[in-house]
């Protein structure tokens, strides 16, 4: 679970990030609002996976999901690679080895419960 919080931890810290840079360059209070939202919500569920909280590992994979496919949507809609395109890169990257530890996982947890 080490490398998941790590991993969970740089993500939430780019979310973060990318919420400041779009209020100081575009002015968008919105960037800021859900940015630090998101981003806070992902550095939390970081810290509290790398103590072994399987629960916000959850809350981790599925804020990634939602995040993927809301800017999945802003991308098509406007074909623009920042800040659409990039988190959908990004996204997709972190998402992938999360949601194949959360199969992983769940299938672990249907064998022990047999």
């Amino acid at each position: 679970m080490k490398t998941q919080s790590i991993i969970i931890l740089t993500f939430g810290i780019v979310v973060l990030s990318g919420g400041v840079m779009g209020y100081a360059k575009a002015n968008s209070i919105m960037s800021l609002i859900m940015g630090g939202s998101f981003g806070a919500l992902l550095i939390a569920s970081g810290l509290l996976v790398y103590k072994n909280s399987i629960p916000f590992f959850f809350v981790a994979t599925f804020t990634t999901l939602f995040l993927h496919l809301f800017f999945l949507y802003r991308f098509l809609k406007t074909m623009t690679l920042m800040p659409a395109g990039i988190m959908v890169l990004l996204s997709t990257a972190v998402g992938a080895p999360l949601f194949a530890y959360l199969t992983r996982y769940v299938k672990e947890r249907s064998v022990d419960a047999k």
